[in-house]
């Protein structure tokens, strides 16, 4: 069930022990947030193990106290009281990690409109930038000391989430929290070159041959590329080299709603992932239609089949939302 902040707060300070966690195919606000749930639990005095399914991609290297993020391990035996699952919508999207958690009690802290509330406590703000944004609110409530270390993590995941304060998800309350953490030192321009502007060779590479794919729909509203596991083999690249690839295709004007298609993925199953132009195009409807989800403007899912077939069912709902249709399977 859904709850709130003091809940949350009454919850943390009850145990002594925490697993924090994220998706899988961690980006800026998961690693971001969950290093700044680290540094509220130091704080507090409370013992953690931060525990991902993926590695931090290699961009995020000059990030403090990265290197302490954890790969399940099955020769580890953990100890905690409590599992704090950040920045994720159903629990599925943390994979291997869910079974170290078990039967544990659960702490959902997320800002995903297509939150499925799994959690024991679940405090899921929609409203919300990024989840960096809720860790702002839940230091203040648990009134830690905003020092360097923690207003950088949390600069971190709003920025990340925030497209750098360019997206509609950016309210005057994230410029509040952002004009906040720059008191305690942080340096904008550093975590903007880092983030946006730091690029592998073989992600260029791999970018030049998805834009060789790109397609629009007759009316212009529509565009669509695609990633194959040979552009990857080819490029020398990995699937963080693709992040942000599907803007691209947003960025074309009179472009409504963009998709990015990729097999890179587990066997018979293709990745889809949605951008849009304007809250009135809400393709978390075409990815929850699909079993995914994510936010109004930006949302993703797993479909089983190939390449085409998929292609073809994905353009068809991306239509009904830009008619103005339902969109439900």
């Amino acid at each position: 069930m859904l709850t709130s902040i003091k809940k949350v707060c009454d919850a943390i300070k009850k145990n002594k022990s925490f697993l924090i966690t994220a998706h899988y195919d961690p980006e800026g606000d998961s690693l971001g947030s969950q290093l700044a749930m680290a540094e509220i639990l130091r704080q507090l005095g409370k013992k953690y193990v931060i525990v991902n399914y993926d590695k931090p991609p290699a961009r995020y290297d000059f990030v403090k106290n990265i290197k302490k993020i954890e790969l399940p391990s099955q020769k580890r035996r953990y100890n905690f009281d409590m599992a704090l699952v950040l920045d994720c919508p159903v629990i599925a999207r943390i994979k291997d990690v869910a079974k170290i958690i078990g039967k544990k009690p659960m702490i959902n802290i997320d800002h995903h409109v297509s939150n499925r509330n799994f959690a024991d406590i679940n405090y899921v703000q929609p409203s919300a930038s990024s989840a960096g944004e809720i860790m702002y609110d839940l230091a203040v409530a648990l009134g830690c000391k905003i020092n360097k270390d923690l207003a950088a993590y949390i600069y971190l995941a709003i920025i990340a989430d925030t497209g750098c304060f360019k997206y509609s998800n950016t309210t005057s309350k994230t410029m509040y929290i952002a004009a906040e953490l720059l008191k305690y030192g942080v340096d904008p321009k550093q975590m903007y070159e880092n983030i946006y502007e730091s690029h592998t060779l073989a992600g260029r590479k791999l970018l030049g041959l998805c834009l060789e794919t790109l397609k629009v729909s007759k009316d212009g509203k529509i565009a669509w590329m695609r990633l194959t596991k040979a552009m990857f083999k080819k490029a020398g690249a990995t699937s963080h080299d693709s992040e942000n690839f599907v803007n691209f295709a947003r960025f074309i004007d009179g472009v409504k709603i963009a998709v990015l298609f990729g097999d890179n993925t587990k066997q018979g199953f293709i990745k889809v992932n949605f951008r849009s132009n304007g809250k009135w195009m809400d393709v978390n409807r075409i990815a929850s239609s699909f079993g995914g989800g994510g936010h109004v403007s930006a949302s993703g899912c797993l479909v089983k089949g190939n390449m085409k077939s998929v292609k073809n069912k994905i353009i068809k709902e991306a239509r009904k939302v830009i008619d103005g249709r339902r969109t439900d399977n």
